[in-house]
């Protein structure tokens, strides 16, 4: 295999635990504020990045008001 593939393989599995970790994190943290955890991981793990910025975005203004 070439350093290329290994790479993008590397970046690949990066990019999954990632989402993993931040799946866990929205998990126990919508759980505690009351939110629907299921449908918050679930977006957050599928559309990962998009789907964590849309879950802090949402929680920071639920909570500021």
């Amino acid at each position: 295999m070439s350093a290329a593939v290994i790479a993008v393989q590397i970046f690949n599995a990066l990019m999954l635990l990632l989402a993993v970790i931040s799946g866990i994190y929205v998990w126990f943290n919508a759980r505690k504020i009351g939110m629907n955890h299921w449908v918050w991981t679930i977006l957050t793990v599928v559309l990962f990045p998009i789907g964590l910025i849309s879950y802090l975005l949402y929680r920071y203004l639920k909570l500021k008001n």
